[in-house]
């Protein structure tokens, strides 16, 4: 290559484990870079032959960095707003919602609150 033309980086192999007939599971690697336009291909022979490869976007981790307000009802419906960075447009966003601590145990009207947080 001359002077001036940039090496291409060395693909990373990484162990998958067929889950179906339909299905392979395998760990994306940490060593690519946040926005990187990476491709995946796949071989079923120790590497030997690769299939065409389709593109892998490596994103940045989803950071909360507040839940307004902090508690609602025990009814449900409260509206609840969550600030952070790093979210990406996408049509399958799930919020989920667990236990952390009941505030007061022997109140019949208690409401579970989940605690802001900050960065």
């Amino acid at each position: 290559m001359g002077a001036n033309a940039k090496e291409r980086p060395r693909p990373i192999d990484m162990v998958g484990t067929v889950v179906s007939p339909h299905l392979i599971s395998c760990a994306s690697p940490t060593s690519l870079a946040p926005n990187a336009r990476a491709l995946v291909s796949l071989s079923l022979n120790s590497g030997h032959d690769f299939t065409e490869p389709l593109p892998f976007v490596v994103k940045n981790a989803p950071v909360l960095t507040s839940v307004h307000p902090s508690c609602g009802t025990l009814a449900g419906g409260t509206p609840v707003k969550i600030r952070g960075r790093n979210f990406t447009d996408s049509k399958r966003v799930a919020v989920r919602f667990s236990i952390a601590s009941m505030i007061n145990a022997r109140d019949t009207r208690a409401s579970v609150h989940l605690d802001e947080v900050h960065e």
